[in-house]
């Protein structure tokens, strides 16, 4: 009887690192992506508007915030 070495080049083991790799990979980078972003938005800063108008999902305008507001909507129409 002939002992044979078990080969270490089995492609199912090779498939499986590879995918194992793949997606620490992408781990990795969504996560390095994520905190660069939010680092980015921490800063202080001031925003300054003149208004902002707040919409529903068919564009409809719900709530307007600022001044001088406009002319108010009844039935739908801008009143003068």
């Amino acid at each position: 009887m002939e002992h044979r070495k078990k080969s270490n080049n089995n492609p199912l083991i090779w498939i499986l690192l590879g995918i194992l790799f793949i997606w620490s990979a992408v781990l990795t980078y969504s996560y390095v992506t994520r905190s660069l972003l939010d680092t980015k938005n921490t800063t202080d800063k001031i925003l300054k508007v003149r208004g902002l108008v707040v919409v529903n999902q068919n564009s409809i305008e719900r709530v307007w915030i600022g001044a001088p507001l406009p002319e108010p909507i009844i039935l739908g129409n801008r009143m003068p």
